[in-house]
C-alpha cells in the first residue's frame, strides 16, 4: 500500500516513497510477482532505524540503491508520517533519491532486534496472511555492504552464499 505524502511535499525534486505493510495487509512488495517457472532470486533487505547516525542511514541508502535492495523502517518516527517525512527530507535532502519501506512484519518475520541488519533471503510475493520465513542469512552491524556480502558469500548457509555471490558482483559491477 502506497502512502502518498501531503500535498505541501509534492514539490520534492527526488524520488521519496513510504510503502507500509499495516496489520492487516496480507504482504506487499514493490515488485510484480514471480512466475512458478522462475528461479528463485535474491532479495537484499537493510533494517535500519532513525535512531542510527545520519552519516550511516546515508551510506547505507546510496548503497542498497545499487543493488535494489530495499531499505526498511520499523515504523513511522514518533508515529507520525509528517514527522518521518520531514526527518526523511532533513537526512537526504529534496533532491534525495532515498526509498524507505515501512514494514514492521519483515523485522517480526526475520526476528530483527538491532540494527542495521543485512538480510540476504530469496525474493518472495507470498499473498497468504501466514507467509512461510524463506530461508536467509543475516549480518548484524553498521559494515557497509560489501563486506556484509562477503561474509554471507564466504561463511553463509549454502543457498545464501550463492545469493550473496550474485549481490557482491551486481554491487561491484556499479561499485567499481
Amino acid at each position: 500500500m502506497l502512502l502518498l505524502v501531503s500535498e505541501r511535499y509534492m514539490n520534492v525534486k527526488g524520488l521519496i516513497r513510504f510503502l507500509m505493510c499495516a496489520v492487516f495487509c496480507l504482504q506487499c512488495h514493490a515488485h510484480p510477482s514471480t512466475s512458478p517457472l522462475q528461479k528463485p532470486a535474491p532479495q537484499l533487505l537493510i533494517f535500519v532505524s532513525f535512531s542510527m547516525p545520519e552519516q550511516s542511514l546515508k551510506l547505507w541508502a546510496e548503497q542498497v540503491a545499487k543493488v535494489n535492495g530495499q531499505l526498511l523502517l520499523r515504523g513511522f518516527f514518533d508515529d507520525s508520517l509528517e514527522k518521518t517525512t520531514a526527518k526523511t527530507l532533513a537526512l537526504f535532502g529534496q533532491e534525495g533519491n532515498a526509498e524507505l519501506l515501512i514494514n514492521p512484519e519483515a523485522f517480526s518475520q526475520f526476528n530483527i532486534q538491532t540494527v542495521p541488519a543485512v538480510v540476504v533471503t530469496e525474493q518472495t510475493h507470498c499473498l497468504q496472511q501466514q507467509c512461510p520465513i524463506p530461508p536467509f542469512d543475516v549480518v548484524y552491524g553498521d559494515t557497509d555492504l560489501e563486506q556484509a556480502l562477503r561474509w554471507i558469500a564466504t561463511k553463509g548457509s549454502e543457498l545464501g552464499k550463492q545469493w550473496a555471490s550474485m549481490l557482491l558482483k551486481r554491487y561491484q559491477g556499479k561499485h567499481g
